[in-house]
């Protein structure tokens, strides 16, 4: 047992080293997650300090109380003040560096995505410039960016870039364009131009091997825009009879064109035999 105890004993100056990189590490966490969920610095530093204050400065005084008294601070007040401003440093530079990292890995991925590059891009810049650029680094352009692009673009109503991307693909055919590539490129013809664009597109639509609902729909409400309401019935007694009316949205896409033109009883009316079909009426009906 005294061999134990004096192992022990010869081991205290080891264990306190351990504890008090293990107090240093858990402050350093502790500053990192509360960095993270948004609490300010300043405010988590003065917890910090007062906190240290309340807590060391009783416990000096509680041990210290025989030592010296020519003015000196003992020993423990000394190293705890010390081991204190060694953790305030490496604690506060720590989050600020990692915010700096973040920062510089953020600045690293936004010039990877294609959209970013083209949204950035003069105006008086075409959009095959993005392209080439990014084609230059080494990436391949797939549908799903060009997608993401679109769909960013209709947020943003940037309706002209938008075009200028989708004729860039339908042009330069980085892969093979599929009807829903005619889509937008109609839909945002559509928008820019009149009802001669949207025959000439819909009439390369035409061609493809299979024709979805999804483009009937597209060319009837661009019709309506337009206020081409014989076109829009043509188009819609060719969607009856080639794909069968078997959803909501078929219905929606003619009964916003009555309802944009003012005639109110054709929709009407296709309301009613909406739900004769059983397709059941959404926000976007009413």
């Amino acid at each position: 047992m005294r061999k134990i105890a004096n192992t022990i004993h010869e081991l205290k100056p080891m264990m306190m080293i351990v504890v008090v990189q293990a107090a240093l590490a858990g402050n350093s966490v502790f500053y990192k997650l509360a960095s993270s969920i948004g609490m300010s610095m300043r405010v988590l530093i003065a917890y910090r300090v007062v906190f240290a204050a309340a807590f060391i400065v009783p416990l000096d005084l509680l041990l210290e109380r025989g030592g010296s008294l020519d003015g000196t601070l003992p020993i423990s007040f000394s190293a705890t003040t010390q081991l204190h401003t060694s953790s305030f440093t490496f604690a506060t530079l720590t989050p600020h560096n990692n915010n700096f990292s973040s920062d510089n890995e953020s600045s690293e991925e936004e010039p990877k995505s294609l959209c970013w590059r083209i949204e950035k891009l003069p105006r008086t810049e075409p959009v095959g410039s993005a392209f080439q650029c990014w084609m230059g680094d080494g990436f391949p352009i797939h549908r799903a960016h060009v997608f993401h692009t679109i769909n960013r673009f209709r947020k943003l109503h940037f309706n002209k870039r938008a075009l200028e991307v989708m004729e860039w693909v339908i042009r330069e055919r980085p892969y093979r364009p599929k009807e829903l590539d005619y889509s937008y490129l109609l839909e945002f013809r559509t928008k820019l131009h009149g009802e001669k664009e949207i025959e000439r597109t819909w009439g390369i639509l035409q061609e493809l091997p299979q024709v979805r609902s999804k483009s009937f729909m597209v060319v009837i409400e661009a019709f309506g825009r337009i206020g081409g309401l014989s076109h829009a019935e043509q188009l819609w007694l060719e969607m009856k009879s080639k794909k069968g009316l078997k959803s909501t949205k078929q219905f929606n896409s003619m009964i916003s064109v009555y309802s944009r033109l003012g005639f109110i009883t054709k929709a009407t009316k296709l309301y009613k035999e909406m739900e004769q079909n059983g397709c059941k009426p959404n926000a976007i009906t009413y």
